[in-house]
């Protein structure tokens, strides 16, 4: 089943369909790094700093994805990749994700703006809520059916139980850049930036 909406490209209007993607894959609204072999998200909406907080951490981090994420089940477990090239037209095709450059994800953060940087866990309903709101911030998903909104729910409970989330309140200090590291060494016992790839 699929779904016809409208989205505004600054004064043009695109069609879009909605189509449920394959293989269980979820787009969300989201930045993304990898730091050591994992994936960490970057959640909020429009205006949050979601672009911002990867250039800050570019010292520290490899970015993946600006804007849009999609997050892929792998065997239990869930791995992240960039959907910055995805045109809301088009299913995404079970092809389409073996091909994809695949990050195990470690770490969902949600963004907050504060003089004062800092990290803190946040429990696994108020994960689950930040994702929820990130995957509907795309109002093409809101067209979904009741069936597959369950099936998202459902998915993104799964996603905030097995998924450490945080609320982080940065600036653009180095200070911002001194509290993802200690989140990293204290709670990962992650070091050094390494890329990793891995296919499902």
């Amino acid at each position: 089943m699929s779904f016809y909406g409208w989205l505004k490209n600054g004064n043009e209007r695109i069609k879009y369909t909605w189509l449920p993607h394959s293989s269980g894959v979820l787009l969300i609204h989201a930045s993304a790094v990898i730091v050591n072999n994992h994936g960490f998200i970057f959640l909020g909406p429009s205006g949050t700093g979601k672009s911002t907080i990867c250039s800050i951490l570019e010292s520290e981090t490899i970015k993946i994805a600006d804007d849009r994420v999609c997050l892929i089940p792998n065997q239990g477990s869930w791995a992240i990749s960039s959907a910055d090239d995805y045109n809301f037209t088009d299913r995404i095709s079970e092809e389409q994700v073996v091909k994809m450059e695949k990050h195990p994800l470690k770490g969902i953060l949600r963004l907050y703006r504060g003089t004062q940087p800092k990290t803190i866990p946040t429990p696994s309903f108020q994960t689950f809520q930040n994702l929820f709101v990130s995957y509907f911030e795309f109002k093409l998903h809101v067209c979904c059916s009741l069936k597959d909104r369950k099936n998202v729910f459902s998915t993104l409970a799964s996603i905030a139980r097995a998924v450490r989330g945080y609320s982080f309140y940065f600036n653009c200090s180095f200070f911002t850049v001194q509290v993802f590291n200690e989140m990293l060494n204290q709670d990962f016992s992650l070091g050094a930036q390494h890329k990793a790839i891995i296919t499902i």
